[in-house]
């Protein structure tokens, strides 16, 4: 039994292919829909569960000998969106404006 006290057995090549097939995916939304639409257009609002520690995250990435696992390391997916006031105010709007055409 692992340390956590959970039976965790190894992850196979598959699943591990898998993984990182999914962060490739995210890290690709993350990167050309989420952040124009919540850091530049301020419609949505990321979320995040843990807060982000820039010295503990320095210390982290100088462990690393290569350039490209220390970026990885540095994204962090959000764990939830939300619409800002501005979102709200476009996006539900027209949405209503629609239902009413139809």
């Amino acid at each position: 039994m692992a340390k956590d006290g959970f039976d965790s057995p190894k992850p196979t090549d598959a699943e591990l292919k898998k993984l990182i097939e999914i962060s490739r995916v995210m890290t690709g939304l993350d990167s050309y829909f989420l952040a124009p639409f919540s850091y530049y257009l301020q419609l949505l609002q990321p979320l995040y569960v843990q807060v982000y520690d820039l010295f503990e995250e320095i210390e982290n990435i100088s462990s690393y000998d290569d350039f490209r696992m220390a970026r990885t390391s540095l994204f962090h997916a959000a764990q939830d969106y939300d619409l800002t006031v501005l979102g709200e105010e476009l996006l539900l709007e027209s949405a209503d404006e629609q239902s009413v055409c139809l």
